[in-house]
């Protein structure tokens, strides 16, 4: 999914849709099972992160990873792009 403005990302194909799903399918929360981080230099790092996402009885509904990129901005670190691989 690529994410080039607002309706992109709230919209119902984006994050807004994924969380009206989650909602109906009873979702209880995420946890971060594993997270490794490699520095690419002062600007750049590569977050490896396995996420658990549970329902609200707590049984898991899902194992998934997501590979972020972050950059150090004027105002700390934010994710630049963020691509979801299977667990």
């Amino acid at each position: 999914m690529v994410m080039k403005d607002n309706e992109d990302i709230t919209g119902e194909d984006g994050i807004g849709g994924e969380i009206g799903r989650l909602r109906h399918a009873h979702f209880g929360g995420s946890t971060l099972d594993k997270c490794d981080i490699r520095v690419l230099n002062t600007k750049a790092a590569l977050v490896d992160a396995l996420w658990l996402r549970r329902d609200e009885g707590g049984n898991l509904m899902e194992r998934f990873g997501v590979i972020y990129i972050v950059a150090q901005t004027s105002v700390g670190w934010r994710i630049t792009s963020a691509i979801t691989i299977a667990a």
